[in-house]
């Protein structure tokens, strides 16, 4: 049966096979376009634009338009590395880095077509490709130099050594300096960062800690005097209402001033956020007031000219003035806490929102 050139059209005998004519010497791809061995851009810059994408998917397009064309499919295969490296010099980034290897993806998985068609030559090339399309996987450097960059770079220097122009090799190793640099700065940067943050954060969580440690020791001290505040009240409405003598009353308020001294001490021994230092301290001069009204109270029953154990405190001067000093203490303490516990509740809301320093965009 017949058989038609699918070229020309021709009827053929089927066991006769056709095959693309010669080209021209002077249409031949010498070893320069032969795919590996020119890059006609001398600066080579990763930014990975818009216009370098579409540069590079037309070029992947031309890949496949011309399968019988081994020849044409090297040089534009070259053509698309060049169009990648062109834009390496300008690299300022790693997103930059990460765009070029994001656009070398269809690129890469042509070149292994390619290759596998072509018994897997210009293997240089092809890694070459490769090498470029890892760099997609570039992502915020953690203190050492990324992975994808340290196995990328020997390739692309090796690639740059096999050329035979010796300008485009020094063009495109100029270029690999260029992200190299760029990988390098923003390890730097993020390691310095990581230093800053870890120093910022341990600050924040110290006075954290700080703030929030204060404030519950002080907050005892306070429900303390308040308990004894409470059963001073107490014993003194019995005086009030059924009386006592002023033995039992020296006993009372003796016990009540050692005590308030005691939370006064330990108000004293605790050491308040900077932010804090006013209503600390006016806190613990309130509580020293009423302790010194109390010691007045007790030198005025020491010194009453009566039988102790017959004499009725309520009777006596000393505990009538410490009655109404002790209205006036109450209220300034009371006004004293209020202004303590916003402080307090402040401190800790400024300690957690100390700032750290931004992570840098590299």
């Amino acid at each position: 049966m017949a058989q038609f050139c699918p070229s020309c059209g021709h009827q053929t005998d089927r066991q006769q096979t056709h095959t693309l004519p010669t080209a021209p010497e002077s249409l031949q791809p010498t070893s320069a376009s032969a795919g590996r061995r020119t890059i006609r851009g001398r600066t080579i810059a990763i930014a990975a634009g818009a216009a370098g994408a579409i540069v590079l998917a037309g070029a992947v397009a031309t890949w496949w338009l011309i399968p019988d064309s081994t020849d044409r499919m090297l040089t534009q295969s070259t053509a698309a590395l060049d169009t990648a490296a062109i834009t390496m010099t300008g690299a300022d980034s790693i997103q930059d880095v990460r765009e070029l290897g994001a656009t070398m993806r269809d690129g890469a998985a042509e070149a292994q077509k390619f290759g596998a068609q072509t018994d897997g030559e210009p293997a240089d090339l092809i890694a070459a490709t490769e090498a470029l399309t890892a760099l997609a996987s570039l992502e915020d450097v953690a203190g050492d130099a990324p992975d994808a960059w340290e196995t990328a770079e020997p390739i692309l220097r090796e690639y740059a050594l096999s050329l035979t122009d010796q300008d485009a090799s020094a063009d495109l190793d100029t270029a690999i300096d260029n992200v190299d640099d760029v990988v390098g700065e923003s390890v730097t940067a993020h390691t310095e960062w990581v230093s800053a943050n870890a120093t910022a954060v341990a600050s924040r969580d110290a006075a954290i800690r700080e703030a929030s440690t204060y404030r519950s020791a002080m907050q005892v001290q306070i429900d303390q005097y308040h308990h004894l505040r409470n059963g001073l009240s107490d014993y003194m409405e019995v005086v009030d209402t059924q009386g006592s003598t002023i033995e039992v009353a020296y006993r009372e308020f003796g016990a009540a001033a050692d005590a308030r001294r005691d939370v006064r001490d330990a108000m004293q021994a605790l050491d308040p956020p900077v932010s804090m230092v006013d209503e600390h301290g006016r806190t613990v001069t309130v509580i020293s007031e009423g302790i010194a009204a109390m010691e007045g109270a007790l030198f005025a029953l020491d010194s009453a000219y009566c039988d102790w154990t017959v004499c009725y405190v309520g009777e006596e001067r000393g505990y009538q003035e410490f009655r109404s000093d002790s209205k006036e203490i109450t209220r300034d303490l009371d006004a004293a806490i209020v202004d303590w516990t916003d402080a307090a509740d402040q401190a800790l809301r400024d300690a957690e929102a100390m700032p750290l320093p931004p992570k840098p965009a590299v």
